[in-house]
């Protein structure tokens, strides 16, 4: 069953005005964009509803911040009906054209995980290293 969320994440694309408003993700000095998260599989909630829409809006709040379009999430449940449950989260961004320096697909599988506070930490761990990585490999210009 494929979902799309409702409504568009806020997210936050390069621009030259920076932003006023306070980010607790560090990405300050960027406009505001809109992007789209389809949810193409979620046995998760399936198996406990709650904990489904748990996890859906802990993505809606980690990607709000990182600029990555339109992206397609799967879950996957890794344990057995009598076991306490265990997933794995796929999110995977829209492939890029023509990937410039630091253009490059966003594509992310989590650990094992049994919270949406795992898939929080996790997702923005990877996030922060993007965004570390993207960060570096701008050149830098040296102030006269």
């Amino acid at each position: 069953m494929e979902l799309t969320t409702a409504r568009a994440v806020r997210t936050r694309s390069r621009s030259t005005t920076p932003s006023r408003r306070d980010d607790r993700w560090g990405w300050g000095g960027e406009a505001e964009a809109l992007t789209t998260i389809t949810v193409r599989d979620n046995p998760v909630a399936a198996r406990d509803p709650e904990l489904g829409r748990a996890l859906e809006e802990v993505l809606e709040e980690a990607l709000a911040g990182a600029g990555l379009g339109a992206v397609t999430v799967r879950f996957r449940v890794c344990s057995e009906p009598s076991e306490v449950l265990v997933f794995l989260c796929k999110v995977e961004g829209t492939p890029v054209a023509d990937p410039g320096p630091g253009g490059e697909q966003f594509r992310w599988w989590s650990p094992l995980m049994r919270t949406p506070a795992d898939l929080a930490a996790a997702l923005m761990e990877s996030l922060d290293l993007r965004r570390q990585r993207r960060s570096g490999a701008a050149p830098r210009l040296a102030s006269a």
